[in-house]
């Protein structure tokens, strides 16, 4: 399998109508959601639905600024640009990205089904472990909202502790299959999936943020949190989220708590705790 992206592949396995119909590839960029932010859309030229795929990103970023490190042609880093009308929900259009790609992988191999799960606001995981990561931007032009970047990578045929990465917090798609996956198949199914939960996100639908919330790391368990980096010492139940992507904590008193992904981190049941009744 050649570690270079064909483009006649990947548009063999495509199937949408909105999205990534236009792909640019470049070699190596430092960053595909800093390069898609300053990039200048011709007047009249719809960009929407575009995608910038990297063979190997320099300083790709994923939440908090922190570092995302990929090997050359072994990894699935791309950006799609999208221009909804409004800027709300955007939380929850990360989530749809992620429940995208978590499609994705169970479709792969049976013995990874069940086992992937979505870490609010934007990691997907498999047993636990990282295996993709989103970072969701929106560029303004005063007030407005011009455009939405939405930053993915997979770890593909990444080596165990390739780069330093640790492998007990981080995995790939090889390392759980044993299978060479394309990422040409890889990318234009992520795309077929996200395009039809983009159109649900569009309309408002009820249905997938409950969608979305049963695809959760840690739906309907007791769980810590840390709220602006202190560590709560009574842990809640965590609902899934709201139509906006916010998640909802149960605390003991029986009262709804709403957090955003800049307030809380949820420490899930794999390390307190036990499923709630």
């Amino acid at each position: 399998m050649s570690d270079f992206f064909d483009i006649g592949l990947y548009k063999h396995h495509l199937s949408t109508e909105l999205f990534g119909n236009v792909l640019l590839v470049e070699k190596q960029i430092p960053s595909t959601n800093s390069a898609l932010k300053a990039r200048r859309d011709t007047p009249g030229e719809s960009c929407h639905g575009l995608v910038l795929l990297a063979e190997h990103q320099t300083r790709g970023r994923g939440q908090h600024n922190r570092e995302w490190i990929s090997s050359p042609g072994k990894n699935l880093t791309f950006s799609l640009q999208v221009c909804p009308d409004r800027s709300e929900r955007l939380l929850l259009l990360s989530l749809c990205m992620a429940s995208s790609i978590r499609q994705v992988l169970n479709a792969i191999d049976a013995d990874v089904r069940g086992r992937v799960s979505v870490k609010w606001p934007n990691d997907v995981l498999i047993d636990g472990r990282k295996v993709a990561g989103i970072l969701t931007e929106g560029v303004f032009q005063g007030h407005k909202l011009e455009k939405v970047i939405l930053g993915v990578g997979v770890n593909v045929h990444q080596s165990p502790g390739a780069n330093n990465l640790d492998p007990d917090k981080t995995t790939s798609i090889h390392l759980e299959t044993h299978r060479m996956v394309s990422r040409e198949w890889l990318l234009a199914s992520i795309l077929n999936h996200f395009e039809e939960m983009y159109l649900q996100w569009e309309s408002r639908s009820d249905i997938l943020y409950r969608t979305v919330s049963h695809e959760l790391d840690g739906f309907g368990r007791w769980v810590h949190v840390e709220v602006d980096g202190i560590l709560r010492k009574d842990p809640v139940k965590f609902l899934g989220v709201n139509e906006y992507g916010s998640c909802l904590m149960l605390n003991e008193e029986l009262n709804v708590d709403t957090f955003t992904h800049e307030q809380i981190r949820i420490i899930t049941g794999r390390e307190v705790g036990t499923k709630a009744s």
